[in-house]
């Protein structure tokens, strides 16, 4: 294989990652989290995160969501045969942690548990992790400077607003706000641990 068909290679595997796994990860918002307390909106999954807090939030997400797009259409159009991997590999546990990240959240929803706050906690760290490593990739691999400022943006909301900030606000207010039984065959089960 030619290095211009593995480039070519790279690019569509990565744009398939990105592409597929981003469709996942907002369909699973979309049916999960509005889903993930019984008889409940959607407003409880901030855990008390109001006010001016919950619009930075907001903000910091959409702007999250450009500065994203905007340095894969740097990595697309940078990728090779040298870096594929680490890139494609740094791009799945990203998405896939995110993806894991709303399940994780439905299950405790559906039955709180130490397991289930446990996974919601993992997916989180996984997503640090796969927003670090693509920002590494990025410098590993010399891009611009406006490049490594939309990651380290991207990395920061991810790291500091989801993982830190809405981890402790989650973990701080789940038992007030988890249903306390759940019905699993007719049988009623009792949820606090």
């Amino acid at each position: 294989m030619n290095l211009s068909s593995s480039r070519l290679s790279a690019q569509r595997t990565l744009l398939s990652i990105t592409v597929v796994g981003g469709f996942f990860v907002l369909l699973s918002y979309y049916v999960l989290l509005p889903r993930t307390l019984p008889n409940q909106r959607i407003e409880p999954l901030w855990f008390g995160i109001n006010g001016a807090l919950r619009t930075f939030y907001y903000t910091s997400i959409v702007c999250s969501g450009i500065v994203f797009l905007g340095a894969l259409y740097w990595v697309y159009h940078n990728i090779n045969h040298r870096n594929a991997r680490s890139y494609i590999a740094s791009y799945t546990l990203l998405l896939l942690s995110a993806m894991t990240w709303t399940v994780a959240l439905w299950w405790w929803g559906r039955s709180p548990s130490p397991v289930a706050v446990w996974g919601v906690f993992t997916a989180l760290i996984g997503t640090t992790i796969g927003s670090l490593w693509v920002l590494y990739n990025v410098c590993l691999n010399n891009a611009p400077v406006w490049v490594v400022l939309c990651l380290v943006y991207f990395a920061f909301h991810v790291l500091v607003l989801d993982n830190i900030g809405w981890f402790y606000a989650f973990y701080v207010a789940k038992d007030a706000i988890a249903p306390s039984t759940t019905s699993v065959g007719g049988v009623v089960i009792d949820n606090k641990y």
